[in-house]
């Protein structure tokens, strides 16, 4: 038995969440209601969650080409300088 968890890892059960319909996030199923879309029109989750959402993926897709352009000059000018 141990006193104190040094070193050792506890086992979190993971807890059983639902999507929900309006939003598409997921919540807890032991909650009723949605917490994120709660008292929202549909006009305010596309507002406050979706477009928010997309503009987030648009930045990291592009900060994803920018690494990929940055990769594919290394690997050249590394065959390049192998080559010479």
């Amino acid at each position: 038995m141990r006193i104190f968890n040094i070193g050792g890892r506890t086992h979190v059960q993971p807890r059983e969440t639902i999507r929900c319909n309006r939003c598409g996030l997921e919540y807890l199923l032991e909650v009723t209601t949605c917490p994120h879309c709660k008292g929202m029109s549909n006009g305010e989750i596309i507002e406050k969650l979706h477009i928010p959402h997309s503009e987030q993926q648009d930045k990291n897709n592009k900060t994803g080409r920018t690494f990929f352009v940055i990769f594919i000059t290394l690997v050249v000018l590394f065959v390049i300088s192998v080559v010479n």
